[in-house]
Formats: structure tokens, C-alpha cells, sequence
């Protein structure tokens, strides 16, 4: 299984290009996507939050930031919840998550 291909995953999950994803914009599909992939390296890949900020040009408390977002909008954005399990399907389907990893 491809690790470089995470992002690559996510982006096209959330319908964002993948530079997007380390750009300096505030357009909120492009933030969700970053803010999923940091969740994601962080969660469920066990990168550090320094080492995660440093894969999209931020720093440790934005990764902070961006796990503390993505729990939430886990739990009450639908439209976020359907963009994070295609996301899931995706991941699982390119090997790089297990089978039986749930999604949200």
C-alpha cells in the first residue's frame, strides 16, 4: 500500500485538487479536505501533529485545531459525515486502512 496516496484519496473524496490541500486558502470544501486529511495522518496514521502541520504547511496547533473541527463536524454536519465516508470507502478500497475500519 501507497502512503503517498492519502491526500491524493482525500481530495478527491472532497472534490478539491490536491494542491489545494497545502495552499493558503480559506474556501471552506478545500479547508474541510485539509482538515480531514490532518485528522486522519493524526488518528489513524499516529503522525505527530508537528510532522502533520509540516505535510500542509502549517503548524502544530492549526493540526490541533483541524482534529478538534473534524470530531465535531463528525458529529453534526451530514454533508461533512458523507464526504468523510467516501472518504473511508476510498482509503479501504486502496488498502490503506483495514477492511473493518468503521466509518462515521
Amino acid at each position: 500500500m501507497n502512503k503517498l496516496i492519502i491526500p491524493q484519496i482525500i481530495a478527491d473524496a472532497f472534490d478539491v485538487p490536491l494542491e489545494a490541500l497545502s495552499e493558503k486558502t480559506r474556501e471552506r470544501d478545500v479547508v474541510e479536505a485539509r482538515h480531514f486529511a490532518m485528522w486522519f495522518y493524526v488518528n489513524h496514521e499516529h503522525l505527530g501533529k508537528a510532522r502533520t502541520g509540516r505535510k500542509f504547511n502549517r503548524d502544530h496547533a492549526t493540526v490541533i485545531y483541524a482534529c478538534t473541527m473534524v470530531d465535531n463536524l463528525l458529529q453534526t454536519d451530514k454533508g461533512f459525515i458523507n464526504k468523510s465516508n467516501k472518504a473511508f470507502k476510498a482509503l479501504r478500497e486502496a488498502g490503506v486502512i483495514e477492511p473493518e475500519t468503521t466509518e462515521v
